[in-house]
Formats: C-alpha cells, structure tokens, sequence
C-alpha cells in the first residue's frame, strides 16, 4: 500500500515538473508564433499595394519560405500534454494548426492572381477630355479609354435634352416609410438619394435622350468593346472600380481605378429600397434583352441588358435585369 501510494505521488510530481518546464516553452512559442502571424499579415499588406511583377515574384518567393517555416513550426511543437495543446489554439488565429494556414495559402493564390490581372491589364492607359455640361449645367468629366470616349461621373440629370422634367422622381431621405407617404417607388422613372440618382430603363429607352448633347447611353456592343480593351470580363473590374468607396473584402484586390472609369458603389434600387451601397455597382446598357415572353400572340421584353461590378468579385458581369430597378447611367460619345 505504502508503494503504490509513493508510486502514485512520484507521478503526480514528474506531471508538475513537466508543466512547469513546458511552461517557459510556451512563452517563447507564443512570442515565435505572433511574429510569424505578423510576417504573414505584412506579405499580405505588400502584395496588395504592388503593381509591379518583379516585386510580386519577391514577395511570393517570401510568402512560400514562411508558409514553410509555419508548417514546420506547428510540426516541432505538438506535444501531447493538454495544457499545452489548449495554449497552442488559443495563442493566435493566423497560425491556427488545425485550419493548416488555410488564410496564408487564399493569400498566396491571390497574390497570384493578382500578377495576372497585372499582366493582362498593364497596357491600360486612359486620357482626360474636356468636361461637359447637360441642359440642367450640370459638369462631367470625360475620359478617352482605347478609342472610346466615355464619362467618368455617373449622370445626375433631371430632365431630357428637349427640356422636358423626368416623370416621377423621388427625391428621398432614406426614410422609406415617409417616402412611401409621398410617392409610389413602383412607378417613379428616377430616385435620388444622398446624390446618387437611380434610372429605371424607361428613362433609358426614351426618344428625347436623358444624355447630353453629342452623348449617348451605350449599347451592349459598346460596353463589350470598353472590357475587351480593360483586359476582358475576368479582370476589367478592378480596372473599374473606384479605389476609396468599396467596402474591403479579403477575397479581392481592391479596385486600381487604372481606367480612369470611376465606378462608385452606389447599390441599386428596387420598388422599395436601396440595396449594396458600397458592395454594388450597376450600369444600363441601351440594349433590350433577347429573353421575352408571349401574351395575346404580342411578344414582350420586360428585361434591359446591364454591366455590374461586385465587391467580391474581380469581374464585370452582363447580365439582364428588369426595366424597372434603378441603376447608374454612363454616356458614352457619338
């Protein structure tokens, strides 16, 4: 009996020695794991700002020595004692074993993605033109991209070019229950809010043209050519994008704004709300889509072609949406 009770007393002793000794390790473990975190974090923050391919060669080349070293950190210190596994997963979410740095592996293959949409787009230039003035004074800049001359502000137009007032605009507060007092959101041509102005396709498709004169809204086959020229669908977003209003996404590079386009992310507006600001950006096209159905032997078109930009995409999308959500307006020249 008095063995077993020294036997089990030694035990209990060699289990605290083993902590207590492990204990130091685990500071400096901890210290170890953080910075490699901070290493990793900081790669990161270098490959989003570089637009050169040598500096992103050099930073992979980093990246990938520090995954390695990760790895091998995480395999040199598993132990088996449970207070101590419980510290390693608590010590640092970057460097977590058991997602297998998930996190720094989507970084690597963005900061390759990144050098391909560099590749594919460095021959983007874009010219500044003279500004121009619509019927209500107000002023756009204009931008020559490839052989094209666009805008680079979103129209903020009223009324069309013979002087006649867009029917039914909402001039809204975001207060959708006061607005719902006023107006009918399923009828109103125009909403303007905090100076964004929301076009449903009618006003697109009107003969007096809400354009400037000389201007005109472009047509499917002319939003092709713009992201042909910017590098194509899978990449003219970023191009696209304006670099200070979109809300960080961790799954895509920032916009570059290296059109010149500025597109802000001003959402979208369905019968009774604003959805997106800051994730969204939409365009009509001045081209009606091929979808239709019949009625009464009468074929009907109810949807416009349009262009939209994402906040977690790189992409531009063609897509067909319904001729009475509100989007953005871009001219383009005669």
């Amino acid at each position: 009996m008095i063995f077993k009770i020294s036997n089990f007393f030694i035990l209990i002793c060699l289990q605290l020695i083993l902590i207590s000794c492990n204990t130091g390790s685990v500071d400096d473990i901890k210290k170890q794991k953080i910075v490699l975190g901070k290493k990793i974090l900081n790669c990161e923050k270098q490959a989003n700002r570089a637009l050169d391919s040598k500096r992103l060669q050099k930073i992979i080349k980093e990246y990938e020595s520090l995954i390695k070293e990760a790895n091998n950190f995480n395999k040199s210190n598993t132990y088996k004692n449970p207070e101590f596994e419980f510290l390693l997963f608590d010590i640092d979410q970057l460097t977590n074993k058991k997602e297998k740095f998930e996190l720094a592996y989507d970084s690597l293959f963005l900061i390759e993605e990144k050098k391909t949409i560099y590749e594919k787009t460095k021959h983007i230039s874009y010219e500044k033109k003279e500004n121009i003035v619509d019927i209500e004074s107000n002023i756009y800049r204009t931008i020559k991209i490839g052989k094209q001359v666009w805008m680079a502000d979103n129209l903020s137009a009223t009324k069309y070019n013979n002087g006649d007032n867009i029917d039914n605009i909402i001039f809204s507060k975001g207060d959708e229950e006061e607005d719902n007092k006023i107006w009918n959101w399923s009828e109103n041509r125009v909403l303007v809010f905090e100076n964004n102005y929301y076009y449903d396709a009618h006003v697109v498709l009107d003969s007096r043209n809400i354009c400037p004169i000389g201007w005109h809204i472009p047509s499917d086959k002319e939003w092709k050519i713009l992201i042909g020229y910017l590098g194509g669908n899978e990449f003219a977003g970023v191009t696209m994008k304006d670099k200070d209003n979109w809300e960080e996404n961790y799954n895509i590079q920032i916009g570059s704004n290296q059109s010149g386009f500025n597109a802000h992310p001003i959402g979208y507006k369905t019968s009774g709300n604003i959805h997106e600001i800051g994730e969204m950006a939409g365009f009509w096209s001045s081209t009606i889509s091929n979808r239709y159905y019949v009625y009464k032997g009468v074929k009907y078109y109810p949807d416009m072609c349009t262009y939209i930009l994402t906040q977690n995409l790189n992409s531009t999308w063609r897509v067909d949406r319904n001729k009475s959500l509100g989007f953005s307006i871009r001219c383009v020249q005669d």
